[in-house]
């Protein structure tokens, strides 16, 4: 309920949904809830974690590599503003995309 509990290793990191202790209901789902669901869908055996950085700590990623060549990108928005993600492979290919305040978003590409 108040973004706990806390780790001494993190002190503003937060669960995947808020629970009020009086009525034991979720409240609130984070957009980490929804990258979870993404990589529990997408990534899959063989999968491998590759390079993946953000210079704005409102963007949290992480991206695979999966068995089959293709790559992904999971990627959340913990702001209150539209965030515009630009992403680069190492084979070169390049792309951008609008993330929404409070969204997550999976994307595959080969």
């Amino acid at each position: 309920e108040f973004y706990g509990p806390h780790q001494s290793f993190c002190r503003n990191c937060r669960g995947l949904v808020s629970i009020a202790a009086s009525t034991n209901t979720i409240t609130n789902e984070y957009p980490e809830l929804r990258s979870f669901g993404m990589v529990s869908k997408y990534v899959g055996e063989g999968t491998h974690v590759i390079g993946s950085e953000s210079k704005d700590a409102s963007l949290r990623n992480v991206a695979y590599l999966n068995a089959d060549g293709s790559k992904l990108i999971v990627a959340s928005n913990i702001s209150k503003a539209l965030k515009v993600v630009h992403v680069k492979d190492s084979t070169g290919k390049e792309f951008s995309f609008a993330l929404p305040d409070d969204s997550a978003v999976s994307i595959k590409w080969k």
